[in-house]
């Protein structure tokens, strides 16, 4: 059996829909190489949902790339794929879908023009360092 180990590094908005509740946020990750992956996301479900999908769909990825197999297309050795402090990282990425909802609610719900092109900028700005504390 293979193993692989993915550290999630940070996640940031890169672009956003207010009218369709989406976001495309950049994903940077390393499994011994740096590597970055483009998510769009849909805000119609549970954050917690969503962040355990972005963990999910990066072990797949990381699978997939590194399965091995022989001459005659027979599985030389599983692949598993550990995610360095999973439970940290997909706390972190909940909090920060839970900031990036409520801005784009707030942009949305916006009333007045003051102050509406600071919070797109502060939204189209967001990064989330997750190994940074940890």
């Amino acid at each position: 059996m293979r193993e692989i180990n993915v550290m999630i590094n940070r996640l940031r908005v890169g672009s956003f829909s207010v009218q369709d509740d989406s976001v495309t946020i950049d994903i940077d990750f390393d499994d011994g190489k740096e590597k970055r992956v483009y998510r769009t996301t849909l805000f119609n479900g549970d954050v917690e949902q969503i962040a355990a999908n972005i963990i999910n769909e990066i072990r797949e990825m990381e699978k997939n790339i590194h399965y091995e197999f022989n001459d005659n297309n027979v599985l030389k050795s599983y692949v598993k794929v550990f995610v360095i402090n999973e439970d940290t990282a997909i706390e972190r990425i909940i909090g920060f879908l839970c900031n990036v909802r409520d801005r784009m609610l707030r942009i949305k719900t916006a009333k007045v023009a003051d102050g509406y092109m600071d919070m797109i900028r502060r939204l189209q700005g967001m990064t989330l360092e997750i190994n940074r504390v940890l």
